[in-house]
Parts: structure tokens; C-alpha cells; sequence
């Protein structure tokens, strides 16, 4: 069963977020603060996370990132009512999954749930029975990325970037990584020659998180 955390500082929310997660019978927990969210990270896993925007100290894309830099297997999504486009941009450039309008309603939720609940058990014991192995597949390929970054083929060599990416994408879908999986996407709907450095980066760091949270497995 998934476990999902909440991040929302406003009362009345928050008490709507507890009757949404008890009707669908969710494993939850919800935190009011950044900080206190990052902490709760630290010491559980949570498979999914809906946080506000604007909070106390910290904003969502920032705490995606962070969240991320911890648990890179993470899926994390917004919930807000006024975000600015660069700062979504920001946010799906860090690795978040999606954005959802408040107020966030029980069918809004259910969309969110439909998307990360594996579809059966079958999902799950690939999970577990290749999880070794994939991470042994990404450590190879991070290794292939930063050579071809290091040779500067990037730009020049298009075609060798496009085609590790696309197995990348293909082995996270297979492993139902949704959160390397959409940045595999972003970056395949663009020209090499167009990435951005941080994009890219965060592209990178996600893999390394991913691989370092997952060594022992």
C-alpha cells in the first residue's frame, strides 16, 4: 500500500485533506512545514507527495528538490491556486510530476492515485525482482551521459544523448519510475542542442539520487 504525505500549512485544508485521504482509505500523514515535511522524509518512506506552494520558508519547487535530492524514487506533485509559469517550470524542471488546481477535490485525488497505484501485484514483484538490476542499468548509463558531457557531445552528437535517454525512459516505465520517467520525457520533446544546463542537471542528479538511495537493495 502506497504511503502518501501531505504538505499544507492553512487549518481548513488540512482538515479537508483528512476527510478526502480517510474516504479513500489512504496510508497518509500530513506535516504543516517544509522542514518538518523534509524531516518526516529523512526518517519514513513516502511514496507520494502533495504539497502546497507557498509555505513557511520554503517553496513546493524547492521542496520538491529536496525532497528529491533524498528519495529520488519520490512522486512528488503541487497543489495550488496561483503559480507563476517560470516557477512551474521550475518545479517540473526538478522532477515534479504534475500540477493540481485548488481546491483539490476527491476526484482530483482519485486522478493522482489512478496514476501512481501500481495496477496489480504483478507491477510490484517486477519491482522488487529487478530493482538490482536497474539500478546497475542507470549506474552504467549516468556513467555514458557524463562521458558524453565530458567529450562535449551533448550539442554535437545528438543522436548518442536522444538514444540514451530513450532507453533510460524505457527501462523507468518498465520499472514504473514516473519521476525519471517525465524527466526522460522533457528532455526527449526538446533538441539536444536546446537543453538547459539545469535541466540537464537535475536530469543527472535525479539518476545518482536514485542509484545511492537504492545501493543496498
Amino acid at each position: 500500500m502506497l504511503k502518501y504525505l501531505f504538505v499544507e500549512d492553512q487549518f481548513i485544508i488540512i482538515e479537508l485533506l483528512k476527510e478526502l485521504a480517510h474516504s479513500l482509505r489512504l496510508n497518509f500523514e500530513i506535516t504543516e512545514t517544509a522542514e518538518q515535511a523534509l524531516q518526516l522524509i529523512k526518517q519514513h518512506h513516502f511514496d507520494v507527495v502533495i504539497s502546497d506552494y507557498l509555505l513557511p520558508c520554503m517553496n513546493g519547487a524547492a521542496l520538491t528538490k529536496a525532497i528529491l535530492e533524498i528519495k529520488a524514487e519520490t512522486r512528488v506533485y503541487l497543489c495550488t491556486s496561483s503559480i507563476k509559469e517560470k516557477d512551474a517550470e521550475q518545479f517540473l524542471t526538478f522532477g515534479g510530476l504534475g500540477i493540481i488546481n485548488k481546491p483539490l477535490t476527491k476526484s482530483k485525488l482519485e486522478k493522482v492515485i489512478s496514476k501512481v497505484q501500481p495496477q496489480n501485484n504483478v507491477t510490484e514483484s517486477i519491482h522488487k525482482k529487478y530493482l538490482p538490476k536497474y539500478v546497475q542499468f542507470l549506474s552504467s548509463e549516468l556513467n555514458n551521459l557524463e562521458k558524453l558531457v565530458s567529450e562535449k557531445k551533448v550539442g554535437a552528437n545528438g543522436d548518442d544523448l536522444h538514444h540514451a535517454i530513450h532507453c533510460i525512459k524505457g527501462a523507468a516505465d518498465v520499472m514504473n519510475d514516473q519521476t525519471l520517467s517525465h524527466l526522460c520525457k522533457q528532455l526527449l520533446d526538446k533538441e539536444s542542442a536546446c537543453y538547459a544546463p539545469d535541466q540537464f542537471d537535475s536530469f543527472l542528479n535525479t539518476i545518482k539520487n536514485f542509484i545511492r538511495s537504492n545501493s543496498d537493495s
